[in-house]
């Protein structure tokens, strides 16, 4: 079955509890996740990033880490419902907002806005979407070896319904392969990349990325392949907001938030340096004819 991107809120055997986001797509496959610290952006692999101009809404930060708090979502909300949560509001508050204020995406398929947040410290989860016909954010409580998801097609309401009763991914790492390949998930057609948060036994969030071509490759290789990254976020009680970059969609962030709240950074890859910036400069070549 194809269910278009996908998000859920997870709670690992330990206790700990997740953020996961998947890429499913039809239209526009040749994408993947990237790493910076605090955020995982989906972008458009080297020499597709004229895709950008068929949709703006294909590239996006999709996972940012906000103090106990981590956001996961399929677009440009990602980034103000982390930064109304790290300014004091609850998470259903600012998934509410934020969802009712962007609405659905206004392309041809009237695609859906999703999200997912979690707080580590008061075991908060929810899960929110707006759909051309409704807004839902509803509360979830995952326990142990469980995660619960949503997504832009079919399976496209909060409920318990959507669910994965057998959960198992100690890290972020095992959240990526997981949500690709594994459980529940292994039935959704599609996969492309995913980005997860998994929080860490001393309370910070570990952030990962990995594409779907790279699941099968063994553990040692995939660490130091440029197609699977991971990182540690450090809690703190304040936090940088990323800048945004304006151009096609407002939504694509520089990618430059402080990196003092991060333990671990990835190594970063040529080929993310040159696809970045050959999306800025159709984003401003966008702008630049009236389309802003």
């Amino acid at each position: 079955m194809y269910v278009g991107r996908i998000v859920a809120v997870g709670c690992t055997r330990e206790g700990r509890l997740a953020a996961l986001y998947r890429v499913s797509s039809r239209s526009f496959p040749n994408r993947y996740a990237v790493l910076r610290p605090g955020v995982a952006a989906i972008i458009p692999k080297p020499g597709h990033e004229g895709d950008i101009l068929r949709s703006p809404y294909i590239a996006y930060n999709c996972l940012r880490a906000v103090g106990d708090c981590v956001v996961a979502s399929n677009g440009s909300h990602t980034d103000p419902i982390a930064e109304k949560i790290d300014g004091g509001m609850r998470l259903r508050d600012a998934l509410a907002t934020v969802l009712q204020a962007m609405d659905y995406e206004h392309d041809s398929l009237d695609t859906p806005r999703i999200a997912a947040a979690v707080n580590q410290r008061t075991r908060e989860a929810y899960l929110g979407i707006v759909r051309k016909d409704a807004l839902l954010v509803q509360a979830v409580t995952p326990g142990p070896g469980e995660a619960f998801y949503l997504a832009t097609y079919e399976h496209n309401a909060p409920s318990a319904e959507y669910r994965d009763p057998a959960f198992d991914a100690p890290d972020a790492a095992a959240a990526c392969a997981y949500v690709l390949r594994q459980g529940t998930f292994a039935r959704l057609e599609k996969p492309v990349t995913a980005a997860c948060a998994v929080a860490s036994p001393a309370g910070h969030f570990e952030l990962a990325v990995c594409e779907d071509a790279d699941v099968d490759a063994p553990a040692a290789k995939r660490q130091g392949h440029e197609g699977f990254h991971r990182l540690v976020h450090q809690a703190s009680t304040s936090s940088s907001s990323a800048p945004m970059l304006s151009g096609a969609n407002s939504a694509i962030s520089a990618f430059q938030p402080t990196s003092r709240h991060f333990t671990l950074i990835p190594c970063t890859s040529p080929a993310w340096t040159r696809s970045m910036r050959s999306i800025i400069r159709l984003a401003m070549r966008w702008r630049s004819t009236g389309n802003s």
